[in-house]
């Protein structure tokens, strides 16, 4: 008897223990709460921009305007609007008059604000927006 009670438990628990736990519904985990995504907002401020040689300009971005100074000295200002990471700028400086727009992606990293030109006629501003880091003052 002893034969029959270790084959019984050999065979028949683990039959039992597989059959209750068949009956058991599947165990799920919750679904992944996607993570929160903040809409891109552009960094108004002013900014520093430091030139090869050594001189500094001077930008503001208020409420989709913009007036860049050098050594205290008007040398433009403009328009901007921005949708996500992309800004598009026109401006009145001799250098950039008539041109039309220049639209261009930017990214800020708490410190530093640069831009990506992906169209522009006007080249001195194409060159100044791609070519330096406009840092936060």
């Amino acid at each position: 008897m002893t034969r029959l009670a270790a084959v019984l438990m050999v065979v028949v628990v683990p039959v039992i223990v597989l059959a209750q736990q068949a009956t058991k519904p599947p165990q799920t985990q919750a679904p992944a709460k996607p993570p929160e995504q903040t809409p891109a907002t552009f960094p108004k401020g002013t900014y520093s921009v430091t030139m090869q040689d050594g001189s500094a300009i001077e930008v503001t971005f208020g409420d989709g305007t913009y007036v860049a100074t050098t050594e205290g000295q008007h040398i433009a200002d403009g328009k901007y609007s921005t949708k996500g990471n992309q800004i598009v700028v026109s401006d009145n400086s001799d250098a950039c008059a008539n041109t039309g727009e220049g639209v261009y992606t930017w990214a800020f990293d708490g410190k530093a604000l640069t831009f990506k030109g992906t169209q522009d006629a006007c080249s001195d501003r194409l060159g100044i927006m791609t070519g330096y880091a406009f840092i936060r003052k």
